[in-house]
């Protein structure tokens, strides 16, 4: 395995492991910010929509990871459908 390819996979994981605990704390946040889990204050909706922008923002951080691995992977001859060295 290359450094470009072992890097890949590297990323992949990392945004595989990190999307599941960021979807359940947006899901959890945003079930308490609409009032599903009860009547809040509007103190405790300004916290949920920084812990809501602050989780997009985590989502941006990795899209753009995947998105510029992808890049240097076909950069480096890891085009779809051809065999890896």
């Amino acid at each position: 395995m290359d450094d470009v390819t072992a890097w890949n996979e590297i990323i992949r994981r990392m945004v595989h492991d990190l999307r599941t605990p960021l979807n359940t704390i947006v899901g959890f946040a945003s079930l308490v910010r609409d009032g599903q889990a009860g009547p809040i204050t509007e103190q405790q909706r300004e916290f949920l929509d920084y812990v809501l922008s602050g989780a997009r923002e985590l989502e941006a951080i990795m899209a753009t990871a995947t998105r510029e691995s992808e890049k240097r992977a076909h950069g480096a001859g890891e085009h779809e459908g051809e065999p890896r060295s």
